[in-house]
């Protein structure tokens, strides 16, 4: 488990959990695995990415867990082996059975983030220029706004990230 005090958690499953810390005021989601009692920060591999694709299949639709809420625009659950994305990112991304990318927001920002409400618009009108998205998680601190705390959508495979893609344009 992360030194950071730990504000509050989603059980993802048995073994994982998404714990939104604080570290002298900086907010981080972190996906943690329990591995026989023994807490520690979840990397691709660990099932962490996994169990949160199983959770957003079992909560359809809205959902509110706490100060957690969870929109999930899919129903179905399937194992998948954990990758992780290696380029320099802001957040963490993990590519999960070469369906889905997992990101976990590890630098939260105040709410409310426009990014879920922008993804239901654009999936309620039926855009589809993006990955599909798959879920939202959000993680209200008390009273405050919402803000956004991970991401699924689905991978593309032979995708390149937007950073390579930007200096490849500008060299070209």
């Amino acid at each position: 488990m992360p030194a950071d005090s730990t504000t509050d958690v989603l059980r993802l499953g048995a073994r994982h959990v998404l714990a939104v810390t604080d570290a002298d005021g900086a907010l981080a989601a972190v996906p943690i695995v329990d591995p026989d009692g023994a807490r520690q920060r979840a990397t691709a591999g660990s099932g962490a990415a996994d169990a949160l694709l199983r959770f957003i299949a079992e909560h359809p639709g809205r959902s509110r867990h706490g100060r957690f809420t969870v929109v999930s625009w899919v129903d179905r659950y399937s194992p998948g082996i954990e990758q992780p994305i290696t380029v320099d990112q802001t957040n963490e991304s993990v590519i999960v059975g070469d369906r889905a990318v997992v990101k976990w927001a590890t630098h939260l920002e105040s709410g409310p983030h426009p990014a879920p409400r922008r993804l239901a618009t654009l999936t309620a009108a039926g855009f589809t220029a993006m990955p599909a998205p798959w879920a939202v998680l959000t993680w209200a601190p008390g009273e405050g706004p919402e803000t956004l705390v991970a991401t699924v959508t689905g991978y593309l495979p032979g995708a390149v990230d937007g950073w390579t893609w930007a200096k490849d344009m500008f060299i070209a």
